[in-house]
């Protein structure tokens, strides 16, 4: 799904201003072997997930329907659970990354209500993700535990304007900026007056400015479903949102890198806390509250 607005300045840039699906983060830090081990991607799905129960995986919705006509994964289709937990013999090569690969069925796909019928109404995902209170959520079930993927907790309080997050994606469509299926992360801050309008599903966080006022790094090709962690009792990260959508300025030059790394959009993530997004998750049983 490629930005809507486009502007051609010169032939070799292109200004982009978009809301599109979230993609491979831009800047960030490659994240060492078994470094963040509930965050995953796939074979079936190009794009990033994290685990929340034994065979739970939590997700962007558009990546499962990204078009009103079109749907990627059903239940029954065989599926690679694809990680950066390389415990155990089930380690391989991906791209140009060193993956851990378990083998499974999907045994089902619950999309939220909100974004089925957002699709229903529009041909693409980009063109329902800014919509309010839409919940850009889908939950991914397998037929067999993963044991050597760690399960996260998730957090359905509020976060708090400049409250720590951590950002992480596999950028697994590629992006120019960084190799194919590489775990990045970044550290950002929730920005100041999220959550926004009243019924607005989407928590906005502030990019991390430097002294010319610019981001280093935002989500790009492939990043969609990755959490947003924030940090729970004890240290331990808990899963707040989930990355959605990138919206921004940039200068892209005609090869699709950036004129400017720190010319980075701001990435927006579903709230978990939101009131929809927690009874949906109630109703999965992954929460009781």
């Amino acid at each position: 799904m490629i930005c809507r607005l486009i502007s051609l300045l010169m032939p070799a840039l292109a200004l982009f201003a978009w809301a599109v699906p979230s993609r491979a983060y831009i800047g960030g830090t490659p994240v060492p072997p078994n470094g963040l081990p509930s965050v995953v991607t796939f074979d079936l799905i190009s794009c990033t997930a994290v685990k929340v129960g034994p065979r739970q995986f939590l997700m962007a919705a558009h990546y499962i329907q990204p078009a009103r006509d079109l749907t990627v994964a059903h239940a029954g289709d065989p599926l690679r659970i694809l990680s950066h937990t390389l415990t155990g013999p089930a380690a391989r090569t991906v791209g140009r990354a060193q993956l851990r690969s378990d083998s499974t069925r999907i045994r089902a796909v619950v999309i939220h209500p909100t974004y089925q019928k957002g699709i229903a109404s529009a041909p693409e995902a980009s063109e329902i993700l800014t919509r309010p209170g839409l919940i850009d959520l889908a939950l991914l079930e397998v037929d067999n535990d993963t044991p050597a993927i760690a399960a996260e907790p998730l957090r359905t309080t509020p976060l708090v304007a400049n409250e720590p997050i951590l950002m992480g994606g596999y950028g697994a469509l590629n992006a120019a900026s960084r190799p194919r299926f590489q775990l990045r992360a970044a550290w950002k801050r929730v920005a100041p007056g999220s959550p926004g309008a009243p019924g607005n599903a989407t928590l906005h966080y502030a990019t991390d400015l430097d002294a010319d006022g610019k981001s280093h790094s935002m989500g790009w090709e492939g990043d969609s479903g990755g959490p947003v962690h924030a940090v729970g009792p004890g240290n331990r990260l808990v899963v707040a949102g989930i990355n959605s959508y990138v919206m921004g300025v940039i200068w892209l030059r005609a090869d699709g890198t950036l004129e400017d790394p720190r010319d980075a959009g701001t990435t927006h993530f579903v709230r978990l806390d939101h009131p929809s997004a927690r009874a949906w998750l109630r109703q999965l049983g992954l929460i009781s509250n």
